[in-house]
């Protein structure tokens, strides 16, 4: 409650209409060598009842959620998590070359005119609705991961005024 009540709710709202997948996370993206070619599968019907757009920032949270936490790693029941008093421990192997990953991740947003600390807010956003569909012991460790990125990212966000693109580029 505390946490969410300091986020600037008027400005995560304010997206970008974009056409988007809805759940671009690495488990949805192929690749094909013999064509040296990204295909994406199982795109969301709809993003909040809208058919054709939805907001771009949340397909890159969804993939930045998804270079931070290897959610491969996480399926197989490769985690720890742990508890001492009023601590959480949490471990997860992250996703190999997570570093460079990220830095691609966010320089194509910035090319874009997308707001490196709006995606890391809803990353955090993201890991706490996953949190709520999976059960213990994972759900703890998502929600770990969620207050986390959250609270690194709150200030930081808050403190920035949101550059909306006025145009961004079509989809293919």
């Amino acid at each position: 409650g505390e946490l969410l009540d300091r986020i600037r709710w008027s400005h995560v709202a304010e997206g970008v209409p974009y056409y988007i997948h809805g759940d671009l996370q690495f488990g949805n993206i192929i690749y094909s060598p013999e064509k040296d070619r990204f295909s994406l599968i199982d795109w969301r019907q709809d993003f909040a009842g809208e058919l054709l757009f939805g907001d771009i920032y949340y397909d890159f949270a969804k993939l930045n959620a998804g270079i931070h936490l290897n959610l491969l790693k996480l399926e197989q029941g490769d985690f720890h998590v742990g508890s001492r008093s009023k601590l959480i421990s949490v471990a997860c192997p992250q996703v190999e070359h997570y570093q460079v990953y990220r830095q691609l991740l966010m320089d194509s947003a910035s090319r874009m005119g997308l707001e490196p600390s709006k995606i890391d807010l809803l990353t955090g956003l993201v890991y706490l609705n996953m949190a709520g569909i999976h059960h213990e012991p994972v759900a703890t460790m998502l929600y770990s991961f969620a207050i986390h990125w959250l609270t690194q990212s709150i200030d930081v966000f808050a403190n920035q005024t949101l550059k909306v693109p006025k145009t961004l580029p079509r989809a293919a």
